[in-house]
């Protein structure tokens, strides 16, 4: 976050010559001697609630006031900020665009917020440095103004609903103030809270999640990931010469507890050596990030290096520490598989944010966008490739979608929500950006939760357009500020799971956040029950999503359940022949799913990089799928008709 006091000391025009003083408390705050005419209106803020200028920005950026827009054109920032704050001094004005862009993460002003989005504006409601607007937006008008004079301060303009507001400010009552100023403008607060742990045991237990008591949920087979990670890694070290890197995963929640023990040691954390090596009390980074020693993560309430969650004892303050563990792979693989790596190939920064003293504990939702920022804008090591996040909000912000598309290089792996809900038609956000039709289709996951039957979740938000798929959500093992292994529910720990198998792909050599996400779609497990729950139709798969190097091709058993053989497809086009087109498509093929209802195969590609799926009229199922390597050894593929799905790898063909 920037600093205000540095924005404030920017927006102050420089005096030619002196100026009229300052009261004695201002100038023994801020050791300034003189103030142009144009500060006067800024200095009233000051007289107005006796803060010193750095301390007054804060609290306006800490509840600043949240602007909907009704209009169906929609309004730039800067319009908004002319409608809210009519009236204001040029040194006033260039403070509150300043606060306006911070508070919005974003250096422009000319953003649109549309109808139903919400931005946060400085509230700039209260100094007496300009005219209030009224309920219909802009400065209330009065008749012939008359002067009104306080102790401590300049001339004042009365208006017609004045009286009240000029009596509190003769006896210096900021709250008072507040009360008198309420009809000026109706308030919007947009309300968010992480997205809360499902208490199965209060709702029927493990029975509503398709299992028995005793059952857990199994993320992956913990031999099979080991082997599988091994032979891509080989390949990509002989591909691109050099080994599986670590991902940084910054979790954006309540904070961790356990840093430094057990499967939260240091090497689990991409550290900030220039804080940690820096001087205590102080932002030692440069560019300063307004974070002092924040070494492996900070928090929204004091900007700092604790990632300690300070909310009271309660289901919530565990929340983030159970996510870490889990987008490390859970507390088995984390301590058996993940943390041999040296350095682990998953590693993590946090960002904890809660707020001891707001209602939820849950920090003001602008703060998300400035949240994210911070996580990218850390020195290149430090920065995160993943952002795993399990909050929601009722409000539409209008600078998140574009801050989110500005940093393609990010992906965002976000909770679906706990509701039961359709998000085509519920106010969730951000996971409404997520799916095949959201605002950020290209680097936003949004995850579901399926049971142990692998349904749908009784409990998780869906949609066949904004939900991307479903991942392990009932009864998964996780580890909670006491360091004991439990069992948690929710779209969260699918979520975080999901994160997790983000990050594999992205240690093996998939770099761009769109095509981790095309891994992780391409690899789910299909399932047409699911088609109106998912866009994917599908179940994460994580040995198929990281198998970059080999093509999948998923085979039934005569037991009835399938195996996963890693092959080489000598011609992955001729895959296109079971279908009746008429006629060969060039398109980049990725995955076919033979044997739909009605004869019907479905095959995906990608187009400018999207995926997309068509369905075709399926035909000869007794041929082979062509020509495979299996272990560089040239043999006839299965028949289709034995095949439940072929996956391209994204680098077989490259090598």
């Amino acid at each position: 976050m920037d600093n205000p006091r540095r924005h404030f000391r920017n927006a102050l025009p420089r005096c030619s010559g002196p100026g009229p003083l300052v009261s004695a408390v201002v100038a023994s705050a801020l050791a300034f001697a003189a103030i142009g005419a144009e500060m006067r209106a800024a200095a009233d803020m000051e007289k107005f609630d006796g803060k010193a200028f750095g301390q007054r920005l804060r609290i306006m950026a800490s509840k600043p006031f949240w602007y909907k827009e009704n209009s169906e054109v929609g309004r730039t920032l800067a319009e908004i900020l002319d409608l809210v704050c009519k009236g204001v001094a040029k040194s006033t004005r260039a403070l509150l665009e300043s606060e306006t862009a911070r508070l919005n993460a974003t250096d422009n002003l000319d953003l649109v917020v549309h109808s139903g989005e919400v931005a946060p504006i400085p509230e700039c409601r209260s100094p007496s440095n300009f005219n209030p607007p009224g309920p219909g937006g802009g400065a209330i008008k009065a008749g012939k103004p008359k002067d009104a004079k306080t102790e401590d301060g300049p001339a004042l303009k009365k208006t017609s609903w004045a009286p009240k507001y000029f009596k509190a400010m003769a006896a210096k009552d900021p709250e008072a103030v507040a009360a008198a100023m309420e009809p000026a403008m109706p308030k919007f607060t947009p309300a968010i809270s992480l997205v809360q742990s499902v208490d199965l045991a209060a709702l029927g237990g493990a029975e509503k999640c398709g299992g028995q008591a005793g059952d857990v949920a199994k993320l992956v087979d913990l031999a099979a990931l080991r082997r599988r990670f091994q032979a891509e890694a080989a390949k990509k070290k002989a591909f691109f010469g050099e080994p599986a890197v670590p991902t940084t995963v910054g979790v954006l929640d309540s904070g961790l507890i356990g840093y430094g023990h057990g499967i939260f040691d240091g090497r689990f954390f991409t550290e900030n050596l220039v804080e940690k090596n820096g001087n205590p009390g102080s932002d030692d980074d440069w560019p300063r990030n307004d974070h002092t020693d924040d070494v492996v993560g900070s928090n929204y309430q004091d900007q700092n290096g604790r990632i300690k969650p300070i909310i009271p004892d309660g289901p919530d303050k565990s929340h983030g520490t159970k996510m870490a563990s889990l987008v490390l792979g859970g507390p088995a693989i984390a301590a058996a598989w993940t943390g041999a790596f040296n350095p682990p190939v998953v590693r993590l920064r946090i960002v904890d944010f809660t707020h001891s003293a707001t209602a939820g504990g849950i920090i003001d939702p602008h703060y998300m966008g400035q949240a994210i920022e911070y996580l990218h804008a850390n020195l290149k090591p430090h920065r995160a490739n993943i952002v795993n996040i399990s909050l929601k909000t009722s409000a539409d912000m209008a600078s998140l979608p574009p801050l989110i598309e500005k940093r393609r290089d990010m992906l965002f792996v976000v909770a679906a929500g706990n509701d039961k809900l359709d998000l085509g038609f519920a106010e969730v956000y951000p996971a409404r950006y997520g799916g095949k039709t959201g605002n950020n289709t290209w680097n936003l996951v949004t995850v579901g939760a399926h049971d142990l039957a692998g349904k749908r979740a009784f409990f998780s938000n869906y949609s066949a357009d904004h939900v991307d798929l479903l991942a392990p959500g009932c009864l998964v093992e996780a580890m909670d500020i006491t360091g004991n292994v439990v069992l948690d529910n929710g779209t969260s720990p699918a979520t975080a799971v999901t994160s997790f198998a983000a990050a594999l792909v992205r240690s093996l050599g998939e770099t761009t956040p769109s095509e981790i996400k095309n891994r992780l779609i391409l690899g789910a497990d299909f399932d047409p029950a699911l088609t109106d729950d998912v866009w994917s139709s599908g179940r994460l798969n994580i040995l198929k999503a990281i198998s970059l190097y080999h093509d999948v091709v998923e085979v039934k058993t005569s037991g009835g359940g399938t195996e996963l053989r890693h092959v080489v497809l000598k011609n992955p086009g001729s895959l296109l022949g079971f279908c009746d087109f008429g006629s060969p498509l060039q398109i980049d093929f990725r995955k076919i799913v033979p044997h739909l209802s009605s004869g019907k195969l479905q095959y995906w590609a990608a187009r400018d990089g999207k995926l997309t799926f068509r369905n075709c009229k399926q035909q000869n199922t007794d041929k082979p799928i062509g020509k495979i390597l299996v272990n560089g050894t040239e043999q006839d593929g299965p028949l289709l008709k034995d095949v439940k799905e072929v996956i391209v790898g994204s680098y077989v063909r490259r090598q």
